[in-house]
This record gives C-alpha cells, sequence and structure tokens, in this order.
C-alpha cells in the first residue's frame, strides 16, 4: 500500500479543480504545499506580505473567471491575509485561503503561533473550517470551493493544523471527489422580467446602472444588445468599466450627477445602493424614483431603496431574458 502526504492531496486536489496559479509567502508549515506546486508546474507567486497574497488572488479571480488561491503560513501569516478576505467578501468575489496552522496535539499549550484562525475568519467568509483528518483534504477543497463560486461569490478559508500537511496516509483511504461544475446560472422569474419591462417603457428618462455583478457574470454581449435595443442611457460603477463600450453614444458617465438625479426610472444590474451610489437617496436620486434591481442574492433586493420589480438571478442569463422579451 502507497502512502500519500497531505501536501500531495492538496496540491492533486487543486489541479483537479483548474488552479494552475498559487499566491503564497512561504513559510511554515505550508512550504511543503508551495514547494509540490512548485514540482508540478503550478506557478507559484510569491510575494512579501500575506496581504498582499490574499489580494493578488482574488484580482485573479476576477479578471480570470477562474478562483484565485492564497496559501499563508500559521499565525500570523493567516492573519496578515484578513483583510484581503475582508476585501473579497464585500466584494463577492471567490477566493480560496488555505492556511497553515498549529498541530493540533498541542493546542492550549501555547504552541508556535497557535491562534484561533478559524474563529477570527468566520465572519468575513462564506465558509471557514479546519481539516480534521489527512483523507478528508480533496473533500474539503472541493466543498470550499463550491461555496466560494456558487450563488454570490465570496472568500472561503481551509485550515490545515501542520500534521495534516506533512502527515501521510493510505491512498485507498481517500476519497477524490469529481471536479466542482460550473455554478448554476439561475433565470429570473418570467413575471417578474414582464413586469420589470413594462416599468421601463413607462419611464421618460430611464437609467442602467451596471454593477460588477454583470462583469463576474460576463454580461457583456447581453448588456450591449438590451442597450442596442432599448437605447436606455447607462453609466459603469468603477468594477464594471469596460462592461460595455466606453464611446458608446448611450454612456452617460461624463454626467453621473445629472443621470443620477435626473432618472425617473433606474435598472440596477448588479450593482449596490452603497456609498458609491449615494444608497440610492436624494439629493443625489430623485426622491420617488421607480427602480427594478437585478442581483443574483436575493438578500440584496431592496436594501436602501425598495425594488418596484426585483430580479433575482444570474446577470448574464437576466439581461438575456430581458433582451429575448423585447421582441
Amino acid at each position: 500500500m502507497s502512502q500519500v502526504t497531505g501536501a500531495r492531496l492538496v496540491v492533486d486536489s487543486l489541479k483537479r479543480e483548474g488552479v494552475d496559479t498559487v499566491y503564497v509567502l512561504p513559510g511554515d508549515p505550508v512550504g511543503p504545499i508551495t514547494i509540490a506546486c512548485a514540482k508540478d508546474g503550478m506557478k507559484v507567486i510569491a510575494v512579501r506580505h500575506e496581504q498582499a497574497a490574499a489580494m493578488a488572488a482574488q484580482a485573479h479571480s476576477f479578471l480570470t473567471g477562474r478562483i484565485g488561491v492564497c496559501i499563508a503560513a500559521s499565525g500570523v501569516g493567516q492573519t496578515n491575509t484578513l483583510t484581503g478576505i475582508a476585501n473579497a467578501y464585500a466584494n463577492c468575489w471567490p477566493l480560496l485561503v488555505i492556511g497553515g496552522s498549529s498541530e493540533l496535539r498541542r493546542r492550549n499549550m501555547g504552541d508556535f503561533q497557535e491562534l484561533p484562525q478559524v474563529e477570527y475568519t468566520s465572519p468575513i467568509t462564506k465558509w471557514a473550517y479546519a481539516a480534521e483528518g489527512i483523507q478528508r483534504i480533496p473533500t474539503l477543497i472541493n466543498i470550499a470551493i463550491n461555496k466560494a463560486i456558487t450563488g454570490r461569490p465570496g472568500p472561503v478559508y481551509l485550515d490545515l493544523p501542520a500534521e495534516m500537511i506533512s502527515g501521510t496516509v493510505e491512498e485507498e483511504d481517500v476519497v477524490i471527489p469529481p471536479p466542482v461544475p460550473e455554478p448554476a446560472r439561475p433565470l429570473a422569474d418570467p413575471q417578474k422580467v414582464t413586469q420589470a419591462l413594462e416599468v421601463l417603457r413607462n419611464a421618460e428618462r430611464p437609467l442602467l446602472i451596471v454593477g460588477k455583478g454583470t462583469a463576474s457574470s460576463r454580461a457583456e454581449e447581453e448588456l450591449l444588445r438590451f442597450v442596442e435595443e432599448t437605447r436606455i442611457p447607462f453609466l459603469t460603477s468603477p468594477m464594471a468599466m469596460g462592461m460595455l463600450p466606453p464611446d458608446h453614444p448611450m454612456n452617460v458617465s461624463a454626467a453621473r450627477t445629472q443621470a443620477l438625479k435626473g432618472a425617473d426610472t433606474i435598472l440596477l444590474a448588479g450593482a449596490r445602493f452603497n456609498w458609491m451610489f449615494h444608497f440610492g437617496q436624494p439629493p443625489r436620486f430623485a426622491p420617488d424614483f421607480k427602480l427594478v434591481q437585478l442581483d443574483i442574492d436575493p438578500g440584496e433586493i431592496g436594501i436602501n431603496k425598495p425594488a418596484d420589480v426585483g430580479l433575482v438571478g444570474d446577470a448574464k442569463m437576466v439581461m438575456r431574458q430581458l433582451v429575448e422579451a423585447l421582441a
């Protein structure tokens, strides 16, 4: 019977999920993972601070559409990633952080860099968990990535005690799950689509606000078709720049203040009425404008401004529904 290390299971699991790049500041006890990544031909990008690793990994995710992975050493190495994790959580970017931690057999004994890492990380992740056995590593990485990319994306954290990384287990005891499938792209309620278009048709001064949720969904084509067919003016959030041509005649970003205040109906697509859009409140907005809000997270509908119509679904698919319903 052959033995396999936890580090080897981590690398094989990441590769099985299509990961080819990791961001890391090497250190104990995660050194064997980064060495195995490099030996297997993965791109190992070493940084000078773990916060940079977490930030770079989430940028990788946003730009490539594939989950970014950050690996951190125990204790201060892991806690240095917290700002990056919080940023991914706020921006709804999928991110997998794998953190080494102190040995289980020395917990509560004052072990080197012993900290409650899962407890620190839980409030700013979709899922945070400590591995309880080497043989569980492939399953836990599979669960983590599934959690990160499904629904409203976000960061996840997998804690690996030192003995889970350098220790070994019989290969036959390891369950290898199939790779995580592409996340479902839910459609909006067709009745809501009809209602949304009715509200937009009755508008005198409609406006489309394009947010980064459309970028995560890769909805460029559907957005352009919608704008071309409806001739509704649009502006984009900073993280959605480029989703529509900046030189398009319906782009009113240069007159943002006037466009926001003058709109009597707004289609908010993959954006939020947070500080960036003045919470959807007067005097930046008309006091009685109608709102059609598109978001993959039903919990986002109606925050700070009640929605006249809520479209819950994937931005790409819902924009396609709107375009097709125009015919």
